[in-house]
């Protein structure tokens, strides 16, 4: 896990309780479906970060929320949808609608490999802040992340 870089983007990263960069520790990510989202729980060594998702069925987007803010990522597809990528199209601050320039970004990509392990490679950064988070791995069902 590689935290925020700047001084700024840290404090940032913290208030929004993204993990500081960690290396060598245990990871797991608890998916707990309810009936009209899912709470993504991950734990990097004793630090957890959790998200909710739901969806915008009208404009087939997902609405992650972590803190008080939500990114509406759009999914789109790649190599004949063998990956799946996330692209943020709108985001909120305390349920207010907030400009483009100022949109939390990143590149988040999601696959599965030969094994059916799910691959993923996940950078957040803000405009004026840089990276805020990055992580990547593999997980398989039942077992800690790698």
């Amino acid at each position: 896990m590689q935290g925020a870089r700047a001084p700024h983007a840290r404090l940032l990263a913290k208030w929004l309780d993204f993990p500081p960069t960690l290396r060598g520790v245990p990871v797991t990510v608890t998916l707990t479906r309810e009936t009209d989202r899912e709470i993504w729980q991950r734990d990097f060594g004793g630090h957890r970060f959790r998200t909710t998702q739901s969806h915008d069925v009208p404009r087939s987007l997902v609405i992650e929320r972590f803190g008080p803010l939500a990114v509406q990522p759009a999914i789109t597809t790649e190599d004949d949808g063998a990956t799946l990528r996330n692209v943020a199209v709108g985001w909120s601050a305390f349920g207010l609608p907030m400009p483009r320039k100022f949109r939390p970004g990143g590149d988040i990509t999601e696959s599965l490999d030969a094994k059916g392990r799910f691959i993923f490679d996940v950078h957040v950064t803000a405009p004026l802040y840089g990276r805020l988070a990055h992580y990547h791995g593999w997980l398989v069902a039942g077992q800690a992340l790698r």
